[in-house]
Order: C-alpha cells, then sequence, then structure tokens
C-alpha cells in the first residue's frame, strides 16, 4: 500500500480528497456540545447565557444533516443503502423505548 500524504485543505469541499468529511466532524461536535450542555441543564433548555438549547439544537441538526448530505452526494456513497440503515435502526430504537418504559 502507497503511503499518502494528506496536504492542507484534504477533507474540505473543494477538495478530491472526501471532500466535506471535516465539516461533517465539525457539525457533528457542535450537536455533541449542545447535548453536554442540555445534560449540564439536567435537560432545561434554557441555559444560563439566556440561549435555548432547544433551538440551537435544532439548527445544528439542520447544520448536520446538509454536512451529511454532501458527504453521501459528493463520495459517491450509497443513499439509498443509508436510508434503509436508518429506517431499520430507527424501528430498533423505537422498540428499545417501548421496551424500556415501564
Amino acid at each position: 500500500m502507497t503511503e499518502k500524504t494528506i496536504r492542507p485543505g484534504d477533507f474540505s469541499f473543494e477538495s478530491d480528497v472526501w471532500p466535506g468529511l471535516s465539516k461533517l466532524v465539525e457539525e457533528a461536535g457542535e450537536v455533541l456540545t449542545i447535548c453536554g450542555k442540555f445534560m449540564g441543564t439536567g435537560g432545561d433548555p434554557e441555559y444560563w447565557d439566556g440561549r435555548n438549547l432547544r433551538e440551537e439544537l435544532t439548527k445544528e441538526f439542520g447544520d448536520l444533516i446538509a454536512a451529511m448530505e454532501f458527504v453521501i452526494k459528493f463520495n459517491k456513497l450509497d443513499g439509498h443503502a443509508i436510508r434503509q440503515r436508518m429506517l431499520e435502526k430507527l424501528v430498533k430504537f423505537e422498540q428499545w423505548r417501548e421496551k424500556e418504559r415501564p
């Protein structure tokens, strides 16, 4: 296997090396940050600095989904297979929720 040198700009939107991947990681991190703030407030959407975490999470989910769609499209991933897997997982998650509820 030939070693490949990663250059500045790789994984960015205009890159030939997994375009958009760096933005996907950034957006995923922002979703995690908001989730951590929710956990820190015990689930209260009103954050100490006055921001509404529910609104922030809504925006960040939109950003994350856009980044995911970009990576899927420009890296020629199988969108149908991804959607199928998503639907299967959603059913499983809903089953877990129902099973765990008292």
